[in-house]
């Protein structure tokens, strides 16, 4: 109920962390049939498969497993360095991540950034 899928592909989460509404990226279709047979099963993810699977990948890739929360400081680091790179300012590039990250503000993707 607190998400939806749009035309273009893309996902609109309603009362994500912080009461925001955001809206993905365009997801691929085959995502986008997932989410949607996942959604008429009433899926619900069992987090200890999760963080094994997730676990497995990042050891897979080489790297160090630090628990999900890890790819959060990861995607906020690279997020913000790749906006700066296209011209955003350091503050622009934060705040536009913060939202992504379903932040409410800025300061708490402060503390992915290090």
């Amino acid at each position: 109920e607190k998400w939806q899928i749009n035309s273009d592909n893309t996902l609109k989460i309603v009362g994500s962390k912080g009461g925001i509404t955001y809206t993905t990226a365009p997801l691929s279709n085959e995502l986008i049939a997932k989410v949607i047979e996942a959604k008429e099963e009433n899926y619900k993810i069992n987090r200890e498969e999760y963080r094994i699977a997730v676990k497995e990948a990042i050891e897979a890739s080489g790297e160090q497993f630090n628990g999900s929360h890890g790819l959060r400081y990861a995607f906020a680091q690279n997020r913000v360095e790749n906006l700066e790179k296209i011209g955003l300012t350091k503050i622009e590039a934060e705040a536009k991540t913060s939202l992504e990250m379903g932040h409410s503000r800025v300061e708490i993707t402060g503390h992915y950034l290090g």
